[in-house]
């Protein structure tokens, strides 16, 4: 337990390496936010290509485009992999992992700005559990 300003902060100790360099924030528009630079591995799906040229170049947007401009909600999108015929998988994490409105952000916001970048893609594939967001945007 740590104590910041009357906050107490409690985390079990076998995650507490997992916290090493995290940054407890606040936004008047979402609340807390852990910004946390330890991100766990991508789960792949079995059959996906992850690691080449193209994929290289998805997540290269994702980096510098369409994660910044998801972070002003808490939220983010990882690149899991491409199917070699125009389909990027993405997962959604943070504040877009169970909202309400995380279709229109994947369709409208991830998949147009990676298809209109990218010949090679025509579609995204969200691979998502939003049922088990535990902090959503919108709910």
């Amino acid at each position: 337990m740590r104590t910041h300003n009357g906050l107490k902060v409690i985390v079990p100790g076998r995650d507490v390496d997992k916290l090493q360099g995290a940054v407890l924030d606040y936004a008047e528009s979402t609340g807390l936010i852990i910004r946390n630079p330890n991100k766990p591995a991508a789960v792949r799906i079995e059959g996906l290509t992850h690691g080449d040229a193209l994929s290289a170049e998805i997540e290269a947007l994702v980096a510098t485009e369409i994660n910044p401009a998801l972070s002003a909600h808490g939220g983010f999108v990882e690149f899991v992999g491409h199917d070699g015929d125009g389909a990027a998988y993405m997962r959604m994490g943070g504040g877009c992992h169970g909202c309400s409105m995380s279709r229109t952000t994947m369709m409208e916001g991830v998949q147009r700005s990676l298809v209109e970048q990218l010949a090679s893609i025509t579609k995204v594939v969200d691979v998502t559990d939003h049922a088990t967001g535990e902090n959503p945007y919108y709910s």
